[in-house]
């Protein structure tokens, strides 16, 4: 490579000198042809003399006829250039001319320094010289509309190319000259660009399909989101895996700890009230029972307030009682909305029926007692268990208590401290365990006494 581009940048008196110094070189070593090697460098020194003889011979003949060129110019880009030049005009005039009127042949079969046509430019100098001297172009047709241009060549024998019109020799006659559209060449080209043109369209059109498809599968990708968002968003509202910090008071969390204040502080204020009736200053026992019947009524009222709205709406819309199982989804769906309509607005809610249903209850159990219904402190602590009821049962799933197992378990209950700390029989409850759903967790420990 390096060789190569050493040789294209030499120049007329370099290659000249080198012509000499190889030829005295070769006439010195041939009448001593004895080793191995010296045909091979007698080859190459051969080969170097004809191409540089040739080079020679090319770039003489052209500084012949373009006396502006320099000898001192390196060779290599002037021949490539003249070559090329002489290529495309070779190109063109095949294209609009017959070989016997052009009279323009490459010689392409004799070997070349720079290409397989090496002498294309003396080529067209030499023979097609007769040819170019009997074409005459002419730029108007007979009716004289238009100019013409007489005579094919210019000042320095060249001819005159980019016309594909009738060409005039030297006694006037016309030649037929075939024009491009009308050649072999011109129809094979017309044909291909035919054909291109027509894949260009059916691939424009399968462009615009894709397009189209790419387009709706789009659409239904952003259905898709929006649909699985949707149905996460539902999941989160309706479940209690993860809180809505937007709920504030009526996230989980916060119900448990009105649970549990509860009974730490509201038990004590109802016992507190109670205490002050003096029909009931010998009733220790039953006051502790009598506040933990309240939680108990509280739940077992609003359980049976929820299941029968319910009840009712399934009634309205014709659904049959029992048919919320999982292979009616409609009938879930309804069910689900239901409830996440009930537990968003269950502070909203007017339990009033159900403190009635409450006090009445024990009013008309405890109906020794006749200043009970007068209580205040007794009052408000039946509102603050109906309310606190409503809003974990409407919770998904609903919160329930549990008060009727006999036996000890740590993780369901803790033991008060007058309890027998050896003992795992419940005697009694003083307060009952929460749990998440039927089966759930306890999310607060029962009270009890061993």
């Amino acid at each position: 490579m390096a060789s190569h581009q050493r040789l294209l940048n030499l120049t007329y008196n370099e290659i000249q000198q080198r012509l000499i110094k190889n030829k005295i070189v070769w006439t010195t070593v041939e009448p001593v042809l004895y080793g191995s090697k010296l045909p091979a460098l007698l080859n190459n020194l051969k080969t170097r003399i004809e191409n540089d003889a040739e080079a020679v011979l090319q770039f003489s003949q052209l500084r012949s006829d373009r006396e502006n060129i320099s000898q001192n110019l390196v060779i290599a880009p002037v021949l490539l250039q003249y070559t090329r030049g002489f290529d495309r005009v070779l190109l063109l005039l095949s294209e609009v001319c017959d070989d016997s009127v052009s009279g323009y042949h490459s010689d392409s079969d004799s070997g070349g320094l720079l290409s397989n046509s090496h002498n294309t430019y003396h080529g067209v100098s030499q023979e097609s010289g007769e040819s170019v001297d009997n074409i005459q172009t002419v730029g108007s047709n007979d009716s004289g509309h238009g100019n013409s241009i007489e005579g094919s060549t210019d000042t320095r024998g060249e001819p005159v190319i980019g016309y594909s019109g009738p060409v005039r020799s030297s006694n006037n006659s016309c030649v037929g000259i075939p024009s491009a559209a009308a050649s072999p060449v011109g129809s094979m080209y017309c044909t291909e660009l035919t054909s291109l043109k027509r894949e260009v369209d059916l691939l424009r059109s399968d462009l615009a399909k894709s397009r189209d498809v790419i387009v709706k599968l789009q659409q239904k990708e952003q259905a898709m989101i929006e649909r699985l968002s949707d149905q996460a968003r539902r999941q989160l509202e309706r479940g209690n895996k993860f809180e809505n910090l937007n709920m504030g008071e009526q996230r989980p969390t916060q119900l448990i700890y009105r649970y549990s204040n509860l009974y730490l502080q509201g038990r004590v204020d109802a016992l507190d009230a109670l205490d002050k009736l003096h029909e009931m200053d010998d009733s220790d026992d039953l006051k502790s029972k009598l506040v933990f019947s309240v939680v108990v009524l509280s739940f077992r009222s609003v359980r049976t307030t929820i299941e029968q709205k319910k009840a009712a709406l399934q009634h309205i819309l014709a659904v049959p009682i029992g048919s919320n199982g999982p292979s009616d989804p409609a009938v879930r769906d309804m069910l689900e909305s239901i409830g996440f309509y009930m537990r968003k607005n269950a502070e909203k809610y007017d339990t009033r029926p159900n403190v009635q249903e409450v006090g009445s209850q024990l009013y008309g159990t405890l109906f020794d007692f006749p200043s009970l219904p007068t209580c205040r402190g007794l009052t408000a602590y039946i509102e603050d268990c109906v309310k606190l009821a409503w809003t974990l049962s409407n919770q998904i799933p609903a919160y329930c208590i549990e008060f009727e197992a006999m036996i000890f378990n740590p993780n369901f209950h803790e033991r008060f401290h007058s309890s027998n700390q050896y003992s795992d029989r419940i005697i009694s409850y003083l307060w009952p365990a929460l749990c998440e759903g039927e089966q759930g967790p306890c999310v607060q420990r029962a009270v009890v006494i061993t």
